[in-house]
């Protein structure tokens, strides 16, 4: 019997794992979670911010975890 590559265990690597949703604003399935420093317009900055955000039109949707991280960086924010 010879072996075939259709039996061979599958290797996957972190982008296949990724889950991509489809995008509120723009309606493509484009929306990957991302690890970038988010600026808000109140000046808040938040670095290493993990939340979802659109490669099509830049959306950025944040979950639970990452509003906690919001509302921490905003209690610890100097008022101005």
């Amino acid at each position: 019997m010879s072996s075939s590559r259709r039996n061979a265990p599958r290797t996957s690597n972190a982008r296949s794992k990724e889950k991509i949703l489809t995008c509120p604003t723009c309606g493509k399935r484009a929306m990957a979670r991302v690890r970038r420093t988010v600026r808000f317009d109140d000046g808040l900055v938040v670095p290493r911010l993990l939340h979802y955000q659109c490669r099509s039109c830049g959306e950025q949707l944040f979950d639970d975890d990452a509003m906690t991280r919001i509302e921490e960086a905003s209690l610890s924010c100097p008022v101005q």
